[in-house]
């Protein structure tokens, strides 16, 4: 995407088109920022053998509130039960993907004004449940898009379930 960006802007400024070019810069810019963020999440979460539930929800705190509120979408996060749950690398890395997945599903899609997150944590058992206020689809239709499928991957992987509700808002 990046080498894209640059190319669209040698061409803007080959045309003359400096206003194209300069604006083409910032979302470069925007999108370089948002890729080394993703990256030292990515470091994060791996570079431990594993994470607290509470350390891995500040982390997601921090995340949510970078991208959320300038996307003008207020949000909840809630954790109840055994914040010191221990998790994986691979647990939190996972974990950290699927709700970068969803968020972004909420950000382009939903039309949300509201997303709420909610960990449930027992000895044995970790739940995550992430919803939001926005337009809903049908859950009928065959999923298109990776978005959703890489999440009911991800739970795969990690030997969980993915249960995707929504009702059409018409």
């Amino acid at each position: 995407t990046m080498i894209a960006q640059t190319d669209n802007i040698e061409a803007k400024l080959m045309n003359n088109n400096q206003q194209g070019a300069l604006d083409k810069v910032k979302e470069l810019s925007e999108q370089s920022r948002e890729t080394v963020n993703v990256l030292r999440e990515t470091i994060w979460a791996v570079q431990e053998n594993s994470h607290s539930l509470e350390t891995f929800v500040l982390r997601t705190r921090n995340f949510l509130q970078r991208v959320l509120p300038h996307k003008n979408i207020e949000w909840e996060l809630d954790v109840t039960g055994a914040t010191n749950y221990k998790l994986t690398a691979n647990q939190s890395l996972q974990f950290f993907r699927i709700i970068q997945e969803a968020t972004q599903n909420i950000v382009k899609h939903s039309g949300a004004g509201k997303a709420t997150y909610t960990f449930m944590a027992s000895p044995n058992l970790i739940q995550l449940t992430i919803s939001d206020n926005g337009k809903g689809f049908d859950t009928a239709i065959p999923l298109s898009s990776n978005g959703l499928k890489n999440i009911k991957q991800r739970m795969t992987e990690l030997s969980g379930t993915c249960i995707i509700s929504s009702s059409k808002n018409i």
